[in-house]
């Protein structure tokens, strides 16, 4: 039987408490967003969660240390749990049926989580996010629920559909909020349209500035890309 355990130091004592994350999925906005949290509102590590199966490589944090493949961190009620590389073992899925039992049998109010929706399904620009709820969360958080919810016939795949169901078998209320993203590369511009969102309906301030810098980074480099593109083809129809 492989191994998984929480470390926690302590959960802050709130009878409110709200557990969010994300993942490395569509655009990368669900790890951008949670991480982007965590580290502007400076939000602390209080546990990670032990396997018996970890990676061979990690990397350097800007306070010092080094990451651990899933951590856990905690600001004011929110708890963020922070996956640092994708999913890529059924031990690493049973992380997140854990996860989803733990987060159950807590004192948290609901989960909130953050994925990426391929823009190219995008019908309407008036639309920048769809949410995908479970029961629980429509019936206790109505109020909450502020955009078109996904459409049927759509399927959410990953650690975050794993997550959507084990916390709709155990109704327990959960939304993820997925912002239309590029599917080719990270897209910080649509993680901040979905911690827009949870400002919104949390009521919290968080500055976007430097993830909006990001995103403004990355469409000149693109945009740059296609500029050389374009002068490549132009000198190849010259010397045709």
């Amino acid at each position: 039987m492989k191994r998984i355990k929480i470390v926690l130091e302590n959960l802050p004592e709130s009878d409110d408490l709200i557990f969010i994350t994300g993942f490395h999925g569509i655009g990368y906005v669900g790890f951008l967003a949670t991480r982007y949290l965590v580290t502007t509102l400076k939000a602390k590590k209080i546990g990670y969660v032990e396997t018996s199966i970890e990676p061979l490589f990690t990397s350097s944090t800007q306070s010092g240390g080094v990451y651990v493949p899933f951590e856990i961190y905690c600001f004011e009620n929110m708890v963020f749990f922070c996956a640092n590389y994708g999913f890529t073992s059924r031990v690493e899925l049973r992380v997140l049926d854990y996860i989803a039992k733990w987060v159950s049998s807590m004192p948290f109010t609901c989960a909130i989580m953050f994925g990426g929706l391929d823009s190219r399904l995008r019908k309407s620009q008036d639309v920048d996010l769809r949410l995908a709820a479970t029961s629980e969360f429509i019936r206790r958080f109505r109020d909450w629920i502020r955009a078109p919810l996904l459409e049927e016939g759509l399927w959410i795949v990953g650690p975050l559909a794993r997550l959507l169901v084990r916390f709709e078998e155990y109704l327990f209320p959960a939304v993820a909020i997925l912002p239309y993203a590029e599917i080719m590369r990270p897209d910080p511009y649509a993680a901040s349209v979905g911690i827009s969102y949870l400002k919104d309906i949390l009521k919290i301030e968080v500055d976007l500035s430097k993830l909006l810098e990001s995103a403004e980074a990355i469409e000149r480099e693109i945009e740059e890309l296609k500029k050389r593109w374009e002068r490549l083809q132009t000198e190849k129809m010259t010397y045709m």
